[in-house]
């Protein structure tokens, strides 16, 4: 009797057994609280950045300037400090980059050197990213690039005045680069030919960097050679000296109606005034008008102008 009553309390005690399906919706009701919970983290990692911004950069392509920083969506706005001594100019942006232009606009002075540093602002001020890492940068930017024209008549390149430059490089292939203060260059003081143009602004101001290239001009160039100044004759020696503008390859002696091609002669040059001395005993006759000319090279350099005469 006694041992039934044993065995009934004992199976009292004897939990039924969980079911299946209260198994799995305890499973999946812990997978629920896990993503939740993770989603919480996540949202407040990604509201609540602490870390610095990196990559604070000077960006140049040449042309325009930037001071930049990786863009950070989760932030409202961007807190750039420029320092420089005892000055110090904050730009709260919206935009990640800023152009030289603007930076300037906000008080930015060329050539001045600037320490600059970044912030990520956040809608509650607490939660501001942390302050990048110091960038040292002396400001500068670029010269606008001239727009150059070929005055065909006038055979002059131009191109209008550049704001802040103090000089200008003009390119022409066949020769070195030249260098004018002008806003234009007289193109008759090169050969004629097929010649390639472009222009590019400098200064001497370390804010300002060298322009981009102008726009670049393929043209056939015509140099007229001009008339000499004066031509003279010493009869005993038989010797011409000619005076003129410019360097020649040939001369053209007249005697009378007849014309010779010289090309041996002697050339002084003096404060772009050139002296050309010609034996012309091979050729010349007495009592004969003597005179000269420049000689025409080819089809792109060309003399049609008046004979120069020696007085006898």
């Amino acid at each position: 009797m006694e041992e039934n009553k044993e065995k009934t309390a004992k199976q009292k005690r004897i939990r039924k057994p969980i079911s299946r399906k209260k198994v799995l919706f305890i499973i999946l009701s812990l997978v629920i609280a896990v993503i939740a919970i993770g989603g919480i983290v996540t949202a407040f990692i990604l509201n609540y950045n602490v870390s610095a911004p990196n990559n604070l950069r000077i960006v140049d392509d040449g042309k325009n300037v930037y001071v930049a920083v990786d863009m950070n969506d989760n932030y409202l706005s961007y807190k750039f400090v420029f320092t420089s001594g005892e000055n110090e100019i904050v730009i709260d942006s919206k935009k990640n980059i800023l152009s030289i232009e603007e930076l300037q606009e906000q008080g930015i002075e060329l050539r001045q050197t600037y320490t600059v540093t970044v912030q990520y602002i956040a809608e509650n001020q607490g939660n501001n990213s942390q302050i990048s890492d110091p960038l040292t940068w002396t400001a500068y930017t670029y010269l606008d690039a001239p727009v150059i024209v070929h005055n065909i008549e006038g055979g002059m390149l131009g191109w209008s005045e550049i704001e802040y430059a103090d000089y200008y490089i003009v390119y022409i292939n066949g020769y070195e680069p030249i260098e004018t203060t002008n806003a234009y260059y007289n193109l008759q003081d090169i050969d004629g030919g097929e010649r390639s143009l472009y222009v590019v602004a400098m200064s001497n101001n370390e804010g300002y960097r060298e322009s981009l290239a102008s726009n670049k001009l393929n043209i056939e160039l015509f140099h007229t050679f001009m008339p000499f100044l004066s031509v003279s004759f010493d009869s005993n020696e038989k010797v011409l000296t000619i005076i003129g503008h410019e360097e020649l390859e040939k001369i053209n002696i007249h005697l009378d109606d007849m014309v010779y091609e010289c090309e041996n002669f002697d050339v002084v040059q003096s404060d772009n005034i050139y002296t050309y001395t010609v034996d012309i005993s091979l050729f010349y006759q007495d009592n004969l008008s003597i005179g000269a000319s420049p000689a025409s090279i080819d089809e792109y350099n060309i003399y049609n102008g008046e004979v120069t005469y020696a007085e006898q």
